[in-house]
């Protein structure tokens, strides 16, 4: 009679196994799911930013090439008049050029910084959400198992009362057998 138990035990303990294996299975696909739209919002982002990237890289150019026009211009003054300082224009006008470049890359690295910063962000809150999912499901799996346990108990005292009543039976029916009653 233990066996038969044992076994209706392992029965609904393999089923809720497997309900709880499919149930994290399924949380699992969701997270991933869930990983794979942030990392396209990220790229997506990351793509706009090398776009803007780029465009201010053609910008600089035309830049470059506009100060270069103007040293251009500005050497023809030299040769005109002989008064100004080449050297001191020329490195004035290569100073603004660095700064502007300076500046556009500070912009393009804080951008790109700020799209890791909250993608890195929006992963952290996902794990925190799914590991309060994971303790609220192992408190449910706690329940059920507890709730399986008392029904066993209560299932136990039952058994010992229907064999008890099929060994009389069993007895009544050898001693009628055998003409004892």
């Amino acid at each position: 009679m233990d066996n038969f138990m044992d076994k209706l035990a392992q029965k609904w303990n393999a089923a809720e196994m497997i309900k709880a294996n499919s149930a994290a299975e399924a949380m699992e696909l969701k997270r991933l799911r869930d990983q794979l739209a942030e990392y396209e919002l990220i790229l997506q982002e990351m793509r706009k930013l090398n776009l803007k990237n780029s465009e201010l890289n053609d910008s600089s150019k035309q830049l470059i090439e506009t100060g270069i026009i103007e040293l251009g211009n500005l050497l023809e003054q030299q040769k005109q008049s002989p008064d100004q300082d080449l050297k001191q224009l020329t490195d004035d006008l290569l100073s603004t050029i660095q700064e502007y470049i300076h500046t556009e890359n500070v912009k393009v690295y804080r951008n790109v910084q700020a799209v890791v910063v909250d993608g890195l962000k929006s992963q952290q809150e996902s794990y925190f959400k799914q590991a309060e999912e994971l303790k609220q499901q192992s408190g449910e799996l706690k329940q059920q198992s507890d709730k399986l346990l008392k029904t066993v108990k209560g299932i136990k005292p039952l058994l010992i009362i229907i064999m008890l009543v099929l060994l009389a039976n069993l007895g009544m029916t050898f001693a009628w057998i055998f003409g004892i009653l």
